[in-house]
């Protein structure tokens, strides 16, 4: 009998599957070196099946040098925060041609499906990665942020990217 009802049960876990989701506020800033104004930065969004933004509203801070993201996102347990990705365009010119060069900055979150703080994140000539990762620690979770000059620097394993962006206005 223990065994009918052991493989009853099996068979039942079997034919059910659920998965965990939710929604909550997004709200960062992220701040510029003066080198970089602001007004020639565009930000993009890794588009990630199980985690996309809704709502967004990114408003820019002349005074400060810095983007706010304000909004809600949508995500499934388990899906890490899609990668932000800003673009600073400038030109170069290479023998009297002007060419367009673009700065990239990358936020990369590991362990974290949404961002809320107000604690700005600041991006420099030499801070071009900035890494938030949540860490599991005696039962609870602590927060790590970990900054590079460069991508190339980051550990490859944690960064997350897709073939599709989205452009953040």
């Amino acid at each position: 009998m223990k065994k009918q009802a052991l493989l009853m049960l099996l068979f039942l876990c079997s034919l059910g599957y659920g998965q965990a989701s939710g929604s909550s506020e997004l709200n960062l800033t992220l701040q510029f070196d003066w080198k970089f104004p602001v007004e020639k930065i565009k930000i993009y969004s890794f588009e990630k099946k199980g985690n996309y933004l809704e709502k967004i509203n990114c408003t820019t801070d002349h005074s400060t040098n810095s983007i706010t993201i304000r909004g809600s996102i949508y995500y499934i347990t388990g899906v890490n925060f899609p990668t932000l990705v800003c673009s600073y365009e400038d030109f170069v010119y290479i023998d009297n041609t002007p060419i367009e060069k673009n700065k990239l900055f990358y936020l990369i979150t590991n362990g974290l499906q949404s961002v809320a703080t107000d604690k700005p994140f600041v991006f420099t000539e030499d801070v071009g990665v900035i890494e938030i990762k949540r860490i599991q620690k005696e039962g609870s979770y602590d927060i790590v942020i970990n900054t590079y000059p460069e991508l190339i620097f980051t550990p490859k394993n944690r960064i997350p990217f897709t073939n599709t962006t989205l452009r953040l206005k």
